[in-house]
């Protein structure tokens, strides 16, 4: 089952990979300097700045699991999650066939209203799955304009947070289960046991968060647009397998970033090393 999952995760997260590398820069071009403005903030004062971001993602996480029990939520939640996910449609379209943008919007509209109607009539893992991938792929392209060493203090926070909440806290199941409860689409993708079994609440399959596609897709996308596409992507299934075999062994939650996170890094800084003495033995 762990084979199935894992390998079900990956061409999950691949495609939203590349529905990220699709995505132009004019779509986040507005927020280059201001990453810049924040990094030279953040490299003043790392490690508060890593102290802070796991504070804030841990209350954060701690509120969505208070709040997720009233239904405002979900609804905000679930329009927000199809709201993003009609502009990676819309964007995809328009750069990646001839139609116009008035055909784009108004293809992009009806598949997302689909999306939406059939989540509320009758909530299923394709549909969740589907709106996670399209999600993924916006924020991977969104956060992939940080500079790289902003990137790396990210990791290190998120990295940290995780094994927090996940062995600490335990805030990080609770509100997994949670979300699974209340049908939410999008934060969690779910590998079916079966695929005849189309209901959201089929917990006989595994899940994996969202996040921990778009971490280290972060890494992944920069490494791809460099040219590193093929080792930075079996760098993540790697980590991924890594991660889905310990959980086979321990039966215990497992945070994927702690396997994903520096196998993902290694590889990147390899292949820039690599590429730079290829560099200079040509020279």
């Amino acid at each position: 089952m762990f084979i199935y999952s894992a390998v079900f995760f990956m061409g999950m997260a691949f495609i939203s990979f590349e529905c990220a590398k699709k995505l132009p820069n004019k779509l986040f071009a507005n927020i280059s300097q201001d990453l810049i403005d924040i990094e030279k903030l953040i490299l003043k004062h790392p490690i508060l700045t890593v102290a802070i971001t796991v504070i804030t993602m841990t209350v954060t996480l701690v509120a969505i699991g208070y709040v997720i029990e009233f239904g405002l939520f979900q609804v905000l939640y679930t329009v927000l999650m199809l709201g993003v996910a009609f502009v990676v449609l819309k964007t995809l379209l328009q750069e990646g066939t001839s139609l116009s943008t008035q055909t784009s919007i108004l293809v992009s509209a009806s598949l997302v209203s689909f999306l939406g109607v059939t989540h509320i009539l009758q909530p299923s893992w394709v549909v969740s799955n589907v709106i996670a991938i399209l999600v993924a792929g916006f924020v991977i392209r969104l956060l992939s304009s940080i500079p790289l060493k902003l990137i790396l203090v990210f990791f290190i926070a998120t990295f940290i947070y995780d094994v927090i909440n996940v062995y600490g806290t335990g805030f990080m199941v609770q509100t997994a289960t949670a979300m699974i409860a209340t049908e939410i689409p999008g934060p969690i993708l779910r590998a079916p046991s079966s695929f005849s079994v189309l209901a959201l609440r089929d917990n006989t399959g595994l899940i994996l968060g969202a996040g921990d596609i778009i971490i280290p897709g972060i890494i992944v996308l920069k490494g791809m647009l460099a040219g590193y596409k093929v080792p930075m992507v079996h760098a993540y299934m790697v980590g991924l397998a890594l991660a889905f075999y310990v959980n086979y062994l321990t039966q215990m939650p497992v945070p994927a970033l702690i396997t994903l996170v520096p196998i993902t890094l290694v590889t990147y800084f390899a292949c820039v090393r690599v590429e730079a003495y290829r560099l200079t033995r040509i020279g």
